[in-house]
């Protein structure tokens, strides 16, 4: 699929119900229901290095829908995770979004360029109750007492951004 180059040659093992319309990451729609999900192999941390990592996951289901004014719906739930992000986005530069806000707002965090342009409109929120998953994909050494809640709503347009979040007790 080639969706990353940060797993190298990493495994990805799973079982999956889908029903995905589309041309690419950005314009799809519709359903995908992931069970028994299992990652092994080398993988780039956040530090550029290579480790290696397994991971297991029991369920991971996303939707998206389009509605009539073209406003992107989308869900996801999983083992450790539930979250939605409702507007107007491409998921392949969600990430580029956020990058833009570290880079402003919080620049010791990231190193990253983040220049690519982005027009993204969207509220989101995200709830985490298992850090596991997170720790193993990310090479990040973090964990909760309790979930981790955030919601917000970021336009790039206007480079508004309001996050609201609740973390009752992380460690690092």
């Amino acid at each position: 699929l080639s969706l990353t180059d940060a797993w190298g040659n990493a495994s990805f093992a799973f079982n999956a119900d889908a029903d995905i319309k589309g041309q690419s990451i950005d314009d799809f729609v519709g359903y995908a229901n992931i069970t028994d999900l299992s990652v092994n192999g080398a993988h780039k941390s956040l530090d550029e290095a290579y480790s290696n990592t397994s991971a297991k996951v029991n369920s991971i289901a996303f939707s998206t829908v389009l509605d009539e004014k073209g406003q992107r719906h989308t869900t996801m739930n999983s083992d450790f995770c539930r979250g939605k992000i409702d507007g107007t986005y491409k998921f392949s530069t969600i990430g580029d979004s956020f990058g833009q806000i570290f880079k402003t707002y919080l620049p010791s965090l990231t190193t990253s360029d983040y220049s690519r342009k982005t027009n993204n409109k969207m509220s989101f929120a995200l709830d985490v109750s298992s850090y596991d998953f997170i720790k193993r994909m990310t090479g990040v050494d973090i964990d909760g007492r309790d979930n981790l809640n955030m919601y917000g709503y970021l336009d790039d347009n206007t480079g508004t951004v309001n996050i609201y979040t609740t973390i009752p007790k992380l460690v690092f």
